[in-house]
């Protein structure tokens, strides 16, 4: 799955499933405007805080440090900047990589957004073929080694979307 392609929304569901956070879709309401169209900013996860229902927290691991951070503790992912010296810099970019070696690069504006990424590649990798998207079967010394699809995955894991 090519998850650079996907919403910070569908990031941030994806996330929660993963770490078995509960969150509930709801509205986000802001001031203004006349009609009740006007007040709704889009739909949004939701993360209760406490047992009163009244006590609710935005859940938003993608850009929202405090939402990300254990998980990035947590999967020991390190995050490491451009070091692009031109001004204004050509090609600004920043990685995040797993300590078992899932990485994702993505916009320097966006790191806590490429953490994610890099999280989702770790829990969602193919434990069959480790990500390869195929596996080697060896024949012997008169026929060699094939190559196939990996069974589980087929082929789709992270590295093939």
């Amino acid at each position: 799955m090519d998850y650079s392609q996907l919403s910070d929304f569908e990031i941030n569901k994806l996330v929660a499933n993963a770490t078995g956070t509960q969150v509930e879709e709801t509205y986000q309401f802001v001031n203004g405007g006349e009609d009740i169209a006007d007040h709704m900013s889009g739909i949004v996860l939701m993360r209760k805080i406490t047992s009163n229902r009244k006590h609710w927290k935005l859940y938003d691991p993608c850009n929202n440090a405090s939402d990300a951070w254990p998980i990035i503790q947590d999967n020991f992912i390190s995050i490491i900047f451009d070091e692009d010296v031109n001004e204004p810099p050509q090609n600004a970019w920043c990685k995040a990589i797993t300590k078992t070696g899932e990485s994702h690069y993505g916009g320097e504006k966006e790191p806590i957004k490429t953490a994610m990424i890099a999280f989702l590649m770790k829990v969602n990798k193919c434990t069959f073929c480790d990500g390869n998207g195929f596996i080697q079967i060896d024949h012997g010394q008169d026929i060699g080694i094939e190559h196939k699809a990996c069974p589980k995955c087929e082929g789709k894991c992270y590295v093939h979307p």
